[in-house]
């Protein structure tokens, strides 16, 4: 085989099925002998699969896969290799799987989701997070334009189209992208199991592992409580409706915090996060702060909409603790709305952002045998805004 067939047969072969990136091949002799090919044929085709970012040459150690290739047809004239193309027996002094060398393996990290284009604080603090992580470990990020439909999802044949265009080495995704990302991914690369991280603040269902996530459940489960112990007997839940027809991690922990203490649980106020349907939410809070009677107290899944909803109630003359009580979950470092001491659960969205890119980096090298989830806890701190009656 010449050189250029070579080539053409290698990225073949390594991109199906059941090699994997991080993975390494089994050597140079044998490869030659399987291919029909010589040996220093060999060396340099897989010289040039270096350069084009799909292997890893390391000095006594082997070739490792770095990147798994779009699927190709197979090459004209060529029979595929009957066995596997990389080592499948465990040495102490031979590595099987590429081990993490930040000099050496500069990876690409895909974020698929609307982090980088939303202004929602905990996406640019949790977008924060990984770009900080990914200059610390020396590897690059490659975000995605978002296209979107009616009912606010971006359709698969999008996704399809881009992670054609641009394959990448993991997938950081957010959480309702997931099942609608493994599709296209099946469909370009005709495998199931991408080196994939889901990520996302905590307010939908985890669909995937490994899972990094701010963990809103407990901390709305755990404010709707504090609320209750107040004595708050009408307490609403304020949450963020991306998926519609899913219950939400917030609405969980709030019916579980109910349902504990023997309170009625309410209709949830549910806004949609999505940038072009903000403008619906001055309509909603209206619809709450019109209520006859006006909630107890109210726990919201986001200091997002605080500003308005603070600015609405001084407008109707309704004060914060004697007349309706509020504790809210907040991102690190985001400002709350002057004039009040906020009772607050505390999140650093950066934490999450650097554990899904420790933890994609981990899948890569390891190719798939690590998978550790990670839930980030908020942090109580209170203040006098979900007292009963505070002056």
């Amino acid at each position: 085989m010449s050189r250029p067939q070579v080539i053409e047969a290698l990225r073949y072969e390594i991109s199906r099925p059941p090699a994997m990136a991080g993975q390494r091949l089994i050597n140079e002799r044998q490869l030659a002998q399987l291919m029909g090919a010589n040996r220093m044929t060999i060396r340099r085709s897989l010289d040039d699969l270096e350069k084009q970012g799909l292997v890893i040459r390391r000095q006594g150690s082997g070739t490792y896969i770095r990147k798994i290739p779009g699927l190709s047809p197979c090459p004209k004239n060529y029979m595929p290799i009957d066995g596997p193309i990389c080592v499948v027996d465990e040495s102490d002094d031979q590595p099987t799987r590429l081990q993490p060398d930040p000099v050496k393996q500069q990876l690409t990290i895909g974020l698929w989701g609307d982090m980088h284009c939303t202004s929602a604080p905990a996406n640019k603090l949790i977008l924060s997070g990984i770009k900080q992580r990914l200059v610390d470990l020396n590897h690059c990020l490659q975000t995605f334009d978002l296209e979107y439909a009616q009912d606010g999802t971006t359709p698969v044949e999008h996704i399809v189209d881009e992670l054609s265009q641009k394959p990448c080495d993991g997938y950081i995704v957010t959480s309702h992208m997931v099942s609608r990302f493994l599709d296209a991914y099946q469909q370009v690369f005709h495998r199931d199991s991408p080196p994939l991280v889901q990520v996302w603040p905590g307010s939908v269902l985890p669909t995937y592992e490994p899972l990094i996530q701010s963990d809103t459940q407990q901390a709305i489960e755990r404010g709707t409580l504090t609320l209750a112990e107040q004595g708050h007997k009408r307490i609403m839940l304020v949450e963020f409706d991306k998926v519609r027809n899913i219950p939400s991690r917030s609405w969980l922990g709030y019916e579980l915090a109910m349902q504990a203490v023997g309170l009625p649980v309410i209709p949830s106020l549910k806004l949609q996060c999505i940038d072009a349907l903000r403008d619906e939410w001055k309509d909603s809070i209206a619809m709450l702060l019109d209520m006859n009677p006006l909630p107890d107290a109210l726990c919201m899944a986001s200091e997002e909409p605080l500003q308005l909803l603070y600015d609405m109630m001084k407008q109707r003359g309704i004060k914060v603790g004697r007349d309706m009580a509020i504790l809210t979950i907040a991102n690190v470092g985001v400002d709350l709305p002057a004039g009040e001491n906020w009772s607050t659960m505390v999140f650093d969205p950066r934490l999450v952002g650097g554990m899904a890119v420790t933890s994609l980096v981990d899948v890569i090298v390891t190719a798939g045998q690590r998978l550790c989830s990670f839930s980030h806890q908020a942090h109580w701190q209170p203040g006098k805004t979900h007292l009963r009656c505070a002056d």
